[in-house]
């Protein structure tokens, strides 16, 4: 499947990106653009994420900040885009995998 087909299989799907840094960004522009309802999660706080936590604001994004960032990934969530960085065995990802949740990693 490429990214436009892709694309249209995202439309109204729950999904949860990991790390709202450089690589991650593109993805969650992508994911919005496919129709998909888009949860950030990041240690890092509002102002650090500065102006890209202020334009993926007003595209719809919801972010879970802070340390506590993978404590609460929303029940609904149907697909987990992780940082390529972060393990695949942390109990919070396990336990989504666990529950059906698909567990990806990409950089666009």
């Amino acid at each position: 499947m490429n990214a436009v087909e892709y694309k249209k299989t995202l439309k109204d799907k729950n999904i949860s990106v990991i790390g709202v840094g450089v690589s991650n960004v593109p993805l969650i522009r992508f994911l919005l653009e496919g129709g998909a309802r888009v949860t950030a999660h990041d240690k890092k706080t509002i102002e650090k994420l500065g102006d890209t936590y202020t334009e993926l604001s007003k595209l719809g994004v919801t972010f879970i900040l802070g340390e506590d960032y993978l404590k609460d990934i929303p029940e609904d969530t149907e697909i987990i885009f992780k940082t390529p960085g972060l393990r695949g065995d942390v109990p919070e990802l396990v336990k989504a995998q666990k529950n059906g949740v698909e567990i990806t990693s990409s950089a666009l």
